[in-house]
């Protein structure tokens, strides 16, 4: 008798490039939870042409495992190229985007299928996340907004109210693979394709949010840590890449409140970004003021402060934080 080969219902699709350091972690959080539902989840790593030990590690685990399906790009074609090719190559319904230095929490594949199930007529799935050190210990505390309760959204801008901003880790994306068509493809280049697909597919699909801690979240640098090893290109730039995402949300047919409710959100974390940059005396700040002026111009507190802390001297910050600590120091000693 032949059997016949059923689709699975979830790919969990991994892009990485030079993931050796922790991708092992990544596929083991996953493989561990995988007894009695192997027919109906496949693991697609796609590799961006990694320069280290990536493909040897991953080639052991397809050797061992079937259901882990391995494939390496001729070259580099960059995050967003490479997470397109993740839903090229993935064949189940579902599509789970996990980064390479991520894992999976116990329980969080049958909760998801469960899920998956239950809302099959949903076109996406937010699961919420915890954010942990590089070693996957969990803040004690939470940088972002949480969410407590599940919601079926039946439309983008329910799903886009209810996800407190949290849509734009890629980790906690499940998407439906037939979703992810041609629309999506223009947003290649932007360093957010996660972000414009579910733009597109949710302004004419529904969504469901699950608010258990399905993800560990590896921040390896924290805060004020992290805008200093990144810089300009990995902080402002796509910040930047965001605001044409959701004021093309408009044309999409999103309502006026969501889209300016993204806005805001970005434009919130705007001066902080380049106070802290600025104590890094970041270089081309002509072109970054053309940039945000693009961005930002119509709010009037970005003339009125974003712009001239742009242009500050790095010497004035550096004065008002030895006055700061020379005062905390005051008040240490004679409070």
């Amino acid at each position: 008798m032949i059997m016949k080969t059923l689709k699975p219902l979830l790919s969990i699709g991994i892009p990485t490039y030079n993931g050796a350091d922790h991708i092992r972690e990544a596929l083991d959080s996953v493989i561990a939870q995988m007894d009695d539902i192997e027919n109906e989840i496949e693991i697609v790593v796609s590799d961006n042409a990694s320069t280290d030990e990536t493909p040897e590690i991953i080639r052991q685990y397809a050797q061992r495992y079937s259901f882990v399906r391995y494939f390496r790009n001729n070259e580099n074609v960059g995050f967003d190229g490479n997470v397109n090719l993740v839903f090229e190559r993935a064949k189940g319904q579902f599509v789970w985007i996990l980064s390479d230095d991520d894992t999976l929490r116990k329980g969080a594949l049958k909760m998801v299928l469960t899920r998956l199930k239950e809302y099959n007529d949903a076109s996406v799935f937010f699961v919420n996340y915890a954010e942990c050190d590089i070693n996957m210990n969990e803040y004690p505390c939470r940088v972002r907004p949480d969410i407590y309760k599940d919601v079926y959204c039946k439309d983008g801008d329910a799903f886009f109210r209810e996800n407190k901003f949290l849509f734009g880790l890629v980790s906690s994306l499940i998407i439906k693979r037939e979703k992810w068509d041609e629309r999506v493809k223009k947003y290649i280049g932007s360093g957010f394709i996660h972000v414009g697909a579910i733009a597109e597919i949710l302004s004419k699909d529904t969504a469901f949010i699950i608010s258990d801690k399905l993800v560990n979240l590896r921040t390896p640098v924290t805060g004020k840590e992290r805008w200093q090893v990144a810089g300009y290109q990995a902080i402002l730039k796509p910040g930047l890449e965001l605001v044409k995402i959701f004021r093309h949300m408009r044309a999409l047919g999103y309502n006026n409140k969501t889209c300016q409710g993204l806005l805001d959100n970005i434009f919130r974390a705007n001066l902080r970004l380049i106070l802290v940059l600025n104590m890094m005396e970041i270089r081309d700040r002509k072109e970054i003021a053309r940039n945000m002026i693009n961005c930002y111009g119509r709010y009037p507190s970005f003339w009125l402060l974003h712009l001239p802390f742009l242009f500050t001297p790095v010497f004035v910050f550096r004065s008002i934080r030895k006055i700061r600590k020379f005062l905390k120091k005051i008040f240490r000693t004679f409070g």
